[in-house]
C-alpha cells in the first residue's frame, strides 16, 4: 500500500535528515489542522489559513524525498544486478499530485472538492512510489511473487547501505520472517553470502528448517528452537 511505501522513503529521512522531521512535523499538523477545519464546516478565510504551513513544508518534505529517492536508486541497482540481473526496475515518484511548486494554485482549484469530500486530497501525504519496468510497466504486474520478494529485500538492503554510510556507528538488525518462501536456492544463495558481509546482527524465523540449506549461512550462526514459549539452543 501507499502508506507503507511513503513510510519506506520517510523512516530514512528521519534518521538521516533533521530538516526533514521539522518540515514533516509541521506540515502533518497543519494537515491535520486544515482538515479539522473542512470537517467543522469552518469559514474559507480559517480553512485556507493552513495553506501557507502546507505549501512551505511540503516544498521541503517533496524535496528532500526526490533526492533520496535517487541515492536508493543507485543503491538499488547493484543488488538488482546481484539478485535479478535480468530485469530493469526504476523508482517513479508521485508527488500526491502537486506537481511541484503548483500546490498553492491545486489548493485553491480544490478548495470546493476538499471541502465536498471533508479533507486535502492532495500533497505529501498522498505521495507514492511506483516501480516501474524499462517498458513503463508497473512491476507489480510483471514480476512473479518470488521476484517481487526479492526486490523487497533488495530495497531493504539498499536503504541500510544508505544509513549505515551516513551514520558510521549505527549497525542494523535485520529481522527476516520465512525468508525461503517463494524464492529459489540460487537467490537464496546470493542473499546469503551479501549478508556474511554485511555488519549487521541478523535474525532469520522458519517454520521448518529444512526450509533452508544450513550451510549458506555464516559459520558462527546459532540455531534456536521455540516451541509453546521455550526457547532452546539447538548444538
Amino acid at each position: 500500500g501507499s502508506q507503507y511505501r511513503r513510510q519506506y522513503i520517510d523512516w530514512a529521512l528521519f534518521h538521516m535528515e533533521h530538516s526533514f522531521v521539522s518540515a514533516w512535523r509541521r506540515y502533518r499538523r497543519a494537515l491535520k489542522q486544515r482538515n479539522q477545519a473542512i470537517k467543522l464546516q469552518a469559514t474559507k478565510a480559517a480553512i485556507c489559513a493552513w495553506d501557507h504551513e502546507l505549501i512551505e513544508n511540503n516544498l521541503e518534505i517533496d524535496r528532500l524525498r526526490r533526492v533520496y529517492i535517487g541515492k536508493i536508486q543507485e543503491e538499488l541497482n547493484k543488488y538488482l544486478d546481484l539478485f535479478l540481473p535480468n530485469i530493469e526496475l526504476t523508482l517513479n515518484y508521485y508527488d500526491g499530485g502537486v506537481k511541484g511548486s503548483e500546490y498553492a494554485s491545486l489548493l485553491a482549484e480544490k478548495f470546493e472538492s476538499d471541502c465536498l469530500r471533508g479533507v486535502t486530497q492532495y500533497g505529501a501525504h498522498k505521495a507514492d512510489i511506483i516501480i516501474k519496468t524499462k517498458n513503463n510497466f508497473p512491476a507489480k504486474d510483471i514480476l512473479s511473487r518470488g521476484q517481487q520478494k526479492t526486490l523487497l529485500i533488495a530495497l531493504i538492503l539498499a536503504k541500510l547501505d544508505i544509513i549505515v554510510s551516513h551514520e558510521q556507528d549505527i549497525r542494523p538488525v535485520l529481522l527476516i520472517d520465512d525468508i525461503a518462501t517463494e524464492l529459489d536456492k540460487e537467490i537464496l544463495a546470493k542473499i546469503a553470502t551479501y549478508l556474511k558481509k554485511f555488519q549487521a546482527q541478523t535474525i532469520i524465523t522458519q517454520i521448518n528448517k529444512n526450509d533452508i540449506d544450513l550451510s549458506i549461512l555464516p559459520s558462527e550462526s546459532k540455531m534456536f528452537h521455540v516451541e509453546h514459549g521455550t526457547i532452546e539452543q539447538n548444538i
